[in-house]
Formats: C-alpha cells, structure tokens, sequence
C-alpha cells in the first residue's frame, strides 16, 4: 500500500471522530512514515506486509486521535455512546448513559497504540 492509499484511508476513519484533515497535512504524512518505519524497524523488514497494513493505520488512527485530543479537546470530537457491557444469549448491548468523552478517547487511544502486537511479533525477523 502506498503513502498516499494508507492517507485516504486514514482520513475517511477519522471523520467519524469530526476529524478533517487533508492530504497534504504535514501530521499525516509524519504519523504515517513515523509508524511505518517503528513497525519495520521493530520487525526487521523492508517494506510492510499486506497483513500489518491494518497495524499502521490503527496506530496512525490513535497518534492523530491523541494529537487531536491533547490540543482541542475531547469536546471537539464526535464521541456519542461507549459500550458498557455486551452479553451473548439473546444479545443484549448495554451503552454509558453519561460518558466522559476524554476516558473513551483515551482508553481508544492507548488500545491502539500497541495495537497489533501479536501481529507485529509474527513477522518478525531476528538479527544475527
């Protein structure tokens, strides 16, 4: 995947968040090539696998949502219910009625930014 697939992704999840940002924004390019190269350095790769595609854009997600967070506020971004509990037998979902907006975000946040771990472990290639 390219630069440029990996940034048009990344901007179509984010507007859900009310987050617009262009093609052309320095932070994407930088959360993009910064995690792509984390990830290949981490794996010892060259270029990155279809299968850890997934990895960079939901870690790139969770830098530009905490960017985001830490300069405008949780009260910027569109952040409606969190899920409370979810229960199997005759499926039930249980939403917060009162969220606190920031906590969601952070805790979205920190899960994504190791996301993918185990992932990251299976292709990885130890030097000698």
């Amino acid at each position: 995947m390219s630069i440029e697939e990996y940034k048009a992704k990344i901007m179509e999840l984010l507007k859900p968040f009310g987050i617009a940002i262009e093609t052309s924004d320095f932070s994407l390019e930088f959360a993009v090539q910064s995690t792509i190269q984390d990830i290949l350095n981490f794996c010892n790769l060259k270029e990155i696998p279809k299968e850890l595609e997934h990895v960079v854009i939901r870690r790139v997600l969770a830098n530009l949502i905490g960017f985001k967070l830490q300069t405008d506020g949780a009260e910027s971004m569109n952040i409606e219910k969190g899920i409370k509990s979810i229960s199997e037998g005759d499926v039930s979902i249980t939403y917060y009625s009162s969220i606190d907006k920031g906590a969601l975000l952070n805790k979205f946040i920190q899960d994504s930014k190791n996301y993918g771990l185990d992932n990251l472990y299976s292709f990885r290639d130890f030097r000698w």
